[in-house]
């Protein structure tokens, strides 16, 4: 079987907002341009000394982020807390990549690979300091020496600025509704929470669907010593604009993302 079920999550996770969203998530983020981003990531990887072609993509959801590593010839491992996302990644990929659910704080054995990635602010959704502490020890233990780890979080500014604000829009016969929670003055390491709903296009009522998304910011000072911890070192931080090309440096309060390359240590 390509998907592997693990114990389940505690209720209130992650797992459970990605559970309810698994049939409406590829609707949701029609907008997310996933070949572009690939593309974008792999040269940035590549400048920083990328070998080989193992990969493995923490939290891959539906899928959306391994298809472009396939498609330019990388093997790729894929996992996620939630089945029921897995369910459609499978379907993504037609067999072609090993797909299993997984904590991200306790990856699936395997032999070395060359990058583990970790996208779609996923570290976000680990509320504990040490949880993230944890995740990158993970990352690193399935890495070889030299290899590298690729994510992006949420800035400061994406936690006060959308995770409060209210956006509506219409996409494959569904209405959704993001509902933002989180305060303007909100401060580092805080938490930040939003709602999404969905209802059949024009219909009133209850939402048929119903997914609350739970995160907390984490300062960049926080995650270089979580790196450092979990023996890898931090390469770049850039920063990302709104339409997902990057640049050197990151500010938390003027750009929406960084995305991070860290490095195990090669032994000397």
């Amino acid at each position: 079987m390509p998907v592997l079920d693990l114990p389940q999550a505690p209720a209130g996770t992650s797992r459970d907002a990605y559970d309810a969203f698994a049939d409406l998530y590829d609707a949701f983020t029609w907008d997310h341009d996933y070949e572009r981003w690939v593309t974008t990531l792999e040269r940035v990887a590549r400048s920083h000394g990328l070998r080989g072609h193992r990969l493995l993509d923490v939290a891959c959801g539906t899928g959306k982020s391994i298809v472009p590593w396939l498609e330019r010839g990388y093997g790729v491992e894929g996992c996620d807390l939630s089945a029921r996302m897995l369910e459609r990644a499978v379907e993504k990929t037609g067999g072609r990549a090993r797909v299993v659910v997984a904590d991200m704080r306790l990856l699936p054995s395997g032999e070395p690979v060359d990058l583990v990635t970790c996208l779609g602010d996923s570290l976000n959704y680990l509320l504990d300091p040490s949880a993230v502490r944890q995740a990158f020890a993970a990352a690193s233990g399935r890495l070889r020496p030299g290899g590298l780890y690729l994510f992006d979080l949420n800035s400061l500014r994406t936690h006060r600025q959308d995770f409060g604000a209210t956006r509506r829009f219409e996409r494959d016969g569904w209405d959704f509704c993001w509902t933002g929670h989180a305060s303007p003055e909100l401060e580092p390491g805080e938490r930040a929470s939003a709602t999404v709903t969905a209802r059949r296009h024009g219909a009133s009522g209850p939402p048929a669907m119903t997914s609350r998304h739970d995160q907390r910011h984490h300062p960049m000072s926080l995650v270089r010593a979580g790196l450092e911890w979990a023996g890898m070192e931090c390469a770049q931080v850039c920063r990302q604009h709104r339409d997902g090309s990057l640049d050197p440096e990151f500010a938390e309060l003027t750009h929406s993302k960084a995305v991070v390359v860290a490095r195990k240590p090669a032994p000397r």
